[in-house]
């Protein structure tokens, strides 16, 4: 009867909710009703055709074990499967007292015990993760002690609502700022991202585990994506942490070492855009790097430039990386330059424009001809308080990201190649 009230009024009810919970943000609050009951009906109507089949299967089985009754106890094992946990169990006690009494032997027991167990491994760990999929929004730790909570709140009645009301408050949570905790604690969302995940690696000095959640990530995603919005973020929010003070010299030095154990690791892989890429002969392997990466004057840009070292070398460009003492004032001019066609100078945050353009102009007097571009990989998004200082630092080209410094390195060398045989006919 409840129920039935409940249904027949529910236009009013959800009136009457929505201006309890959201007056001023109605938008807000009917998306979050929306997706509770689109969830809520997903997971039910799923639950609804799982137990019948299972229902089925178990009817079958007993029937084919001959134990009396086998429609009657498939429909029980249908109906008390809705009540996690100790539904199975407690449906499977009638057909084995049955079958111990039938049977002057064992086996009928034996067999309905292994139907019954079978069966529920098979929907409970291979159909039911697979149907459900993300419909539920919750955490296996979350249905536990959902579970757990709710009985001991309302008994059996708690048991059989618990996954449901826990998922409508995870729903809610989503959408309320308040109950943002309850999301983060029962959701089945992760509870870090890629490079807050890969930066405790990092600092773990564990890049073993790093490689294996890289993998995770590159099921769908190229390696140079990897590069570029995992682990040179996870260096950015380093370098967050060394400007505030808090990460020592030792940290540094691990989240080098794990760097070059990621890339290490991950050697094999190759980059989508790699395979077909077209570079000149001439830059093909070459015996010496036309490449030099110039790490900035940051504990952790030399990381950064390793990274798109690596990515270079995918193509088959071989480059190097040079440290920001090497090309200080007084040890650039013992700095071996030979067969270096390209120069790139790589800082992890844009507030290094004074240092990027001293660089530059050190390696222009050092290198007469060799063109310099510069790589800030933290300058994303609306950079346009940096214009001044970007055009300061007098590179030819200056880039964000790792795929895009790719590419400009690839057109170079073709437009190098190009002119080569051109300049040597005039020679």
């Amino acid at each position: 009867m409840f129920v039935g009230f409940i249904l027949l009024q529910k236009d009013d009810l959800r009136d009457r909710f929505v201006r309890l919970a959201g007056s001023r943000d109605m938008q807000r609050t009917t998306v979050a009703l929306d997706e509770a009951a689109s969830r809520l009906s997903r997971y039910l109507f799923l639950q609804t055709c799982i137990n019948t089949c299972f229902g089925l299967t178990i009817g079958v089985g007993l029937w084919l074990i001959d134990i009396p009754n086998a429609g009657l106890w498939a429909l029980m094992s249908m109906l008390l499967r809705f009540v996690p946990y100790v539904g199975v169990p407690l449906a499977s006690i009638f057909p084995l007292t049955l079958a111990l009494a039938v049977d002057p032997g064992w086996s009928k027991m034996v067999w309905t015990a292994t139907l019954y167990g079978s069966v529920e491994f098979v929907v409970g760990q291979a159909i039911e993760p697979f149907l459900y999929g993300r419909s539920m929004g919750l955490s296996a730790v979350a249905v536990v002690v959902a579970a757990v909570f709710w009985t001991w709140l309302w008994g059996a009645i708690g048991l059989l609502l618990s996954t449901p009301l826990t998922m409508c408050f995870v729903v809610f949570s989503r959408h309320v700022d308040s109950l943002k905790f309850l999301d983060v604690m029962l959701g089945d969302q992760p509870a870090l991202r890629f490079e807050e995940s890969l930066y405790l690696r990092m600092l773990a000095e564990d890049p073993d585990e790093a490689a294996d959640e890289a993998e995770d990530f590159l099921r769908a995603n190229s390696l140079s994506a990897y590069y570029d919005e995992v682990a040179a973020r996870a260096l950015m929010l380093a370098q967050t942490d060394v400007n505030r003070g808090v990460l020592d010299p030792l940290r540094q030095s691990r989240i080098r070492d794990a760097i070059k154990g990621l890339i290490v690791n991950l050697a094999d892989r190759k980059d989508e855009a790699a395979i077909g890429a077209d570079l000149p002969e001439s830059w093909r392997d070459a015996p010496q790097e036309p490449v030099m990466c110039v790490a900035g004057r940051g504990p952790l840009d030399e990381a950064a430039a390793l990274l798109l070292v690596d990515m270079l070398s995918k193509y088959g460009i071989t480059a190097r990386v040079v440290s920001s003492d090497e090309t200080s004032a007084t040890n650039i001019r013992e700095l071996s330059c030979e067969g270096v066609q390209l120069t790139c100078v790589s800082y992890l945050e844009p507030g290094t424009f004074k240092n990027a353009r001293y660089q530059v102009r050190r390696l222009r007097k050092h290198m007469p001809g060799v063109p310099v571009m510069a790589l800030f990989w933290g300058l994303t998004g609306d950079h346009t308080r940096y214009l001044d200082g970007i055009e300061a630092t007098e590179c030819d080209i200056v880039t964000t990201g790792l795929k895009e410094t790719v590419q400009h390195i690839l057109a170079f060398a073709r437009r190098s190649a190009a002119s080569r045989p051109s300049y040597q006919a005039a020679k």
